[in-house]
């Protein structure tokens, strides 16, 4: 039955049931064919086309601003620059209109496909999520390739906004930031931080199986008070109105939660701006330092810091675990949402699944406390300015799309 399209299993599922004796009359709204396949493709193609002209707004932006504070022309900085500037376009969900329209667009090319090929559509989607984790990675490795140290990342950044090369001879740089969660919170040991990883690993390989065990259901039956529903059996996830109707109302739950504040507001899950620059941190080693409540506070608080050396392997092993979870595990469990929902036999069931993917999705998150990276002297340069040059996390991120100042000015 696998390789048979949603409305061949539901016919066989019919067929199935009209032998028991009962007739097409015994049969509620719900158990109706859904729309064709066509009717999804076309929707989200009309989403995907808006998406792709948002991305090539959104990249012509970045690159018009660049151009336009290094005063060149159009098309005249570096091959690498334009490149970044399209791949953050494409990645960064900071625009609501385009993750909208890209969200939409992709729900609905997945819902012809699972109509048309429901196993084939989900190893599709299963690469496809990988892929786009790697491309996470790819930003992550560009900049760490880019620059020899946190140092040229934080005077490069600040060299673009116009403050005269005052930090040139800085031998360091201390960054503050916020850590999203507990892959990024080193206030917690790596035991913590290894059972979250495990749980997280192990519920959402559970809803991957769920996902296959999930094409064929019993069929719901709301309002047919002469069939009961356990006699209406092998019914095709996203086959029937009802079953089309809940993946439907998926994409708008994913919505939902994509774009409001239990997401920061349309924030990427996968922070590469953070672990772009605590590598960075890591190649020269350095310091974590936080302030902690001293017992209930009454005592004020108590300074703590974390010796991080050398490429220090905790910080590739957390950022292993952070990209396997909230790079590639949430985007197949948030857009797996709406075939999940697609495949429950009852309302509560379809609550219940909601529920456990937003919780599932969240399990890793801890804002925790306000923490400063301090990374050793850059070695072997000659310079009388001792003092650190300190930037906040968020204000490095235009270093991403720009050439190491020390190496490669480009004014």
């Amino acid at each position: 039955m696998a390789w048979y399209t949603a409305q061949e299993r539901l016919d066989f599922a019919r067929e199935a049931f009209f032998q028991k004796g009962y007739t097409a009359d015994d049969l509620g709204w719900e158990f109706d064919s859904a729309p064709t396949p066509v009717i999804a493709f076309l929707v989200g193609g009309v989403f995907m086309l808006f998406s792709f002209y948002s991305w090539l707004r959104r990249a012509r932006v970045i690159t018009k601003t660049l151009e336009e504070r290094f005063g060149v022309e159009d098309g005249d900085l570096p091959v690498s620059v334009y490149s970044r500037a399209r791949l953050v376009a494409a990645m960064d969900d900071g625009d609501t209109l385009y993750s909208l329209a890209y969200t939409t667009g992709t729900s609905f090319l997945l819902l012809g496909g699972f109509q048309v090929a429901y196993v084939t559509t989900y190893v599709i989607m299963m690469a496809a999520y990988a892929f786009f984790a790697l491309l996470d990675i790819t930003q992550i490795a560009w900049t760490y390739t880019t620059y020899d140290s946190l140092r040229d990342l934080v005077v490069t950044a600040k060299d673009y906004k116009k403050t005269e090369n005052a930090y040139l001879d800085i031998k360091q740089a201390t960054i503050s930031f916020m850590p999203s969660n507990v892959y990024q919170n080193f206030a917690l040991n790596a035991l913590e931080v290894a059972v979250v990883f495990t749980a997280q690993v192990a519920l959402m390989t559970f809803q991957g199986y769920d996902l296959i065990v999930s094409k064929d259901n019993s069929c719901i039956d709301f309002l047919s008070e002469n069939t009961p529903s356990d006699e209406i059996e092998n019914c095709p996830t996203v086959g029937t109105l009802s079953s089309w109707l809940f993946y439907v109302l998926g994409i708008m739950l994913l919505n939902v939660f994509l774009l409001g504040p239990g997401n920061s507001n349309g924030d990427a899950q996968f922070d590469t701006n953070h672990w772009s620059a605590i590598l960075l941190g890591s190649k020269k080693g350095g310091t974590y330092q936080w302030k902690s409540p001293h017992g209930l506070g009454i005592k004020g608080s108590k300074s703590r810091e974390v010796l991080i050396r050398n490429d220090d392997f905790r910080v590739f092993c957390r950022l292993s675990a952070g990209a396997i979870v909230n790079s590639f595990g949430f985007r197949l469990l948030l857009n797996a949402l709406p075939i999940l929902l697609a495949g429950k036999v009852t309302v509560f069931r379809l609550i219940f699944q909601a529920m456990g993917v937003i919780y599932i999705a969240k399990m890793d998150d801890a804002t925790g406390f306000r923490f400063e990276f301090n990374e050793n002297p850059v070695e072997k340069e000659q310079s009388e300015r001792d003092e650190s040059v300190t930037a906040q996390l968020k204000d490095c991120e235009v270093g991403k799309f720009l050439p190491n100042i020390y190496k490669n000015k480009l004014s």
